[in-house]
């Protein structure tokens, strides 16, 4: 295994053995899966200060963003779940970009490469803001985008007004995905309850339906820009 391989993984494996090790630890003292989670759940709740700092810590673990935001969702509800998950969004891109921005040289656009992604990376040194916000509405992957702006050393504070704006509705609804899940209803019971019990079916559908409008929304943007 080549060094390179073993930086980039080295993280995920401190947590996996750590992980195990707790799970080890805690079936020894006799705590069983449902209390650990009751245990997690209660903790992540009544903290979400912890939950902005797995937002901030999240980029080198290679966990995705959708979970923490889902996660906000099922703590917190539509509301209060899905402003902690906007903020957290924030900070992970914040942290993101900052780590990119230390690591890699700067970039440069010019013949870098060529066709549509020459084109793109050309207008996003031309056009930080514009481009940021047009590739967070198309909902291109999150990390690429942070990555890319760092590297091409696009303004910090355009970089992440940009985000706000072309992110905050994508997180909102997938915020809400989480809030139509009452995860009390399995901590409570045990075991697996009955599907109506765990799922607010209204919410779920509302939310489905305003994703599905997001995604079409994004087509249209990725068609609309992918012949500019």
């Amino acid at each position: 295994m080549s060094r390179k391989t073993l930086r980039r993984w080295l993280p995920l494996l401190l947590f996996a053995l750590a992980l195990t090790a707790s799970l080890a630890v805690a079936h020894a003292q006799g705590v069983t899966v449902a209390s650990a989670l009751r245990w997690l759940y209660v903790t992540l709740r009544d903290a979400p200060w912890l939950v902005l700092v797995l937002f901030t810590l999240r980029p080198p673990f290679v966990l995705p963003i959708s979970w923490l935001v889902l996660l906000c969702g099922m703590l917190w509800g539509l509301l209060l779940g899905g402003a902690c998950a906007v903020v957290g969004m924030l900070l992970s891109a914040a942290s993101s970009y900052a780590a990119a921005r230390f690591l890699l040289p700067p970039q440069s656009a010019d013949g870098a490469a060529s066709g549509k992604l020459g084109a793109w990376l050309a207008r996003l040194r031309r056009e930080g803001f514009m481009s940021v916000t047009l590739m967070r509405l198309m909902l291109l992957p999150f990390d690429l985008v942070n990555f890319a702006a760092a590297g091409l050393r696009v303004d910090f504070r355009s970089f992440l007004l940009a985000t706000a704006l072309g992110n905050t509705v994508a997180t909102a609804i997938y915020a809400s995905v989480g809030a139509s899940i009452h995860v009390e209803a399995f901590l409570d019971s045990g075991h697996l309850p009955a599907l109506r019990e765990v799922l607010d079916t209204r919410q779920l559908l509302l939310t489905l339906a305003a994703l599905a409008a997001s995604l079409l929304l994004a087509h249209w943007f990725k068609r609309r820009n992918g012949s500019a």
